[in-house]
């Protein structure tokens, strides 16, 4: 594990030398950019190592091998990459999303670039480690989600009602209807998924029941409300946490 970590970061420090290299024009903007990139990527590299080694069980070391670079250190997701959070996700949902990601119900659609990597990670992934990492990942502490100050809140509120008929009054997610958590997941992602099922990119393939029927709820949401309800679900973390 310490030699993929390891690996994964020279290759960073091999592509600031490369930018570096290219001129000091190219170099001072393009390199500073770089630099800054490689000082947080590594930092969280560092933190799953240390992670890894206190928790030496085999869940923890693959997911620092394989999910960690684009999660974060115990699934608390990495904006810096587009990694939505995991941690705290029920093992049930995070299967079937890697199912569907196998079967090309997401990441098939070129306008959504970040699915289509999230895919090949899956299809690289077999099943037996996929349920392995669900488990141990359903255990981890969601993180609390910051406040998003864009929207109205108040207003989102209202417009979640519809929703909570599937994912809970405070967006705790609903085991029994297989609805997710979205009160701990990281607002930019509930914003960007959001608008992926309003205009097709997402649920729109017709073996995906679980993603058509999301897109169905979806439809009638205008794209510019989108950004009041993500600002009320930011205000309820701890709530998935509340709920078995």
């Amino acid at each position: 594990m310490a030699a993929t970590l390891g690996n994964r970061a020279a290759g960073w420090r091999s592509a600031l030398a490369r930018e570096t290299r290219r001129g000091p024009a190219h170099g001072m903007a393009s390199g500073h950019a770089l630099a800054c990139t490689l000082a947080l990527v590594c930092g969280v590299f560092a933190g799953v190592a240390q992670d890894a080694a206190a928790d030496d069980a085999p869940a923890a070391v693959l997911y620092a091998t394989e999910c960690a670079s684009c999660h974060g250190a115990n699934g608390r997701g990495n904006a810096l990459v587009d990694g939505p959070v995991l941690a705290g996700l029920r093992a049930s949902y995070i299967e079937r999303q890697l199912e569907s990601f196998r079967a090309g119900f997401r990441g098939a659609n070129a306008e959504d670039p970040e699915g289509m990597e999230m895919r090949a990670a899956a299809v690289a992934l077999d099943a037996a480690s996929g349920t392995t990492l669900a488990a141990w990942l359903e255990t981890l502490p969601a993180p609390l989600p910051e406040t998003v100050a864009s929207g109205d809140a108040a207003l989102g509120a209202e417009l979640y009602a519809p929703c909570a008929a599937c994912h809970g009054e405070r967006a705790e997610g609903m085991p029994a209807l297989a609805a997710p958590a979205l009160a701990n997941q990281a607002p930019w992602y509930n914003d960007r998924q959001l608008r992926r099922f309003i205009v097709g990119v997402r649920g729109a393939h017709a073996d995906d029941a679980w993603g058509t029927s999301m897109r169905a709820s979806s439809v009638g949401v205008a794209l510019d409300d989108v950004r009041h309800i993500v600002a009320w679900l930011s205000e309820q973390g701890g709530a998935a946490a509340a709920t078995p």
